[in-house]
C-alpha cells in the first residue's frame, strides 16, 4: 500500500507544473501574443499565468520580462510595459483590470534587488503618465482653470 501523504511531497502541484512547463518548455513569448485577442477571458488568463511565473521563481520572473520584451519588439513599441498600460487604459472589465494591476504588482514585488524594483516601478509610472496623464494635460491648454490644476 502506498502512503499518499508521503508521495505528495514529491509530486509537483499545479503551480509547479505550470511554472516548469511555461518557464522551461513553452516559449513565454508565444503566450503573451494571446493579448492580441478581443477575448477578455483569454487575456486575463495570460496575465494570471505570467503573474504566477513572476512570483514562483527568478527564472519565471525573467521569462515574464522576456515575454514583455518580445511583445514590444513584435509590435514595434518603444517600451516593453506599453502593452500592460495600454490594456489597463482601455480595459472595461473590472476582472481584467484587476488581473492587469495584479500583474504589475507581481512584476514589482518579484524583483529581487531594491534598485531594480524601483526601476521597474518607475517604468510603469512613466508609461502611465505618458499614456494617461499627458493627453489629458494637453487637452487643458487654453482652459486656465484646468491648466493650474495640472501644474
Amino acid at each position: 500500500m502506498i502512503d499518499i501523504g508521503s508521495t505528495r511531497r514529491f509530486m509537483p502541484g499545479p503551480l509547479e507544473s505550470v511554472s516548469s512547463t511555461l518557464a522551461g518548455i513553452l516559449p513565454v513569448g508565444i503566450i503573451i501574443t494571446a493579448l492580441d485577442t478581443n477575448n477578455v477571458t483569454v487575456k486575463k488568463q495570460v496575465l494570471e499565468l505570467l503573474s504566477a511565473l513572476c512570483v514562483y521563481n527568478a527564472e519565471g520572473y525573467s521569462r515574464a520580462l522576456d515575454a514583455l520584451q518580445h511583445y514590444k519588439e513584435l509590435k514595434g513599441e518603444r517600451y516593453r510595459l506599453n502593452v500592460v498600460v495600454s490594456e489597463l487604459r482601455d480595459a472595461t472589465s473590472v476582472e481584467y483590470q484587476n488581473a492587469l494591476v495584479a500583474f504589475i504588482n507581481c512584476l514589482i514585488i518579484s524583483t529581487p534587488q531594491l534598485k531594480d524594483r524601483i526601476r521597474i516601478r518607475n517604468e510603469f509610472i512613466g508609461e502611465y503618465q505618458t499614456q494617461l496623464i499627458s493627453p489629458v494635460y494637453s487637452s487643458t491648454i487654453g482652459n486656465k482653470e484646468l491648466e493650474t490644476k495640472y501644474k
